[in-house]
């Protein structure tokens, strides 16, 4: 194949589309909605799962599957921009308003298949890969939410247990009205 192309050539162009169809279970909590975390004295905690979470919304139990589908499709070249470099001429294709890429452009559709197969798999390992540090980061941010949650809870008793007692000297303290007399 050559990299030369003029306005009008009908040439096979490798993409794949992704697919967020498919609803599953949560991969994190099973569809429980929570997770367990046992601490470092042993203590198992739940707390809500970050991974079906969506935005403020509480936890779902499922989660989007994404899929891709690897496809050729013939473009015709509706332009050619030709600038040129020290190392010689740069040539962008684009066929109406989108951008080809020079390396996913084949004369045959087999050819750009094979590469569509390429690109597709690439992507689904870029996503399993970003999925991976997503449920690592979750996991911190659970043991980090229950640590606060606990630091909380422990001051607000320490505060409750103040307040009470001045609550009493108050009480000791207020003068008697004529009822109590």
């Amino acid at each position: 194949m050559t990299d030369i192309h003029e306005v009008g050539d009908a040439l096979w162009y490798a993409q794949f589309d992704v697919n967020r169809e498919n609803k599953v279970q949560c991969p994190v909590c099973f569809g429980d909605l929570m997770v367990v975390m046992i601490l470092g004295n042993g203590d198992h905690v739940k707390a809500p799962c970050g991974y079906c979470s969506a935005g403020y919304e509480g936890p779902r139990g499922w989660a989007y599957e994404h899929t891709t589908v690897a496809r050729a499709e013939v473009v015709v070249i509706t332009e050619v921009n030709i600038s040129s470099t020290v190392t010689g001429q740069k040539r962008e294709y684009y066929s109406e308003l989108r951008r080809l890429e020079v390396e996913d452009l084949f004369d045959t559709g087999e050819e750009a298949q094979a590469r569509a197969e390429v690109k597709a798999e690439e992507y689904r390992e870029r996503e399993e890969r970003r999925a991976e540090s997503i449920k690592a980061e979750a996991h911190r941010s659970f043991s980090w939410n229950v640590g606060y949650h606990r630091r909380e809870a422990k001051k607000k008793l320490k505060e409750a247990g103040r307040h009470e007692e001045l609550a009493q000297l108050c009480e000791a303290r207020a003068p008697k009205t004529r009822e109590e007399a």
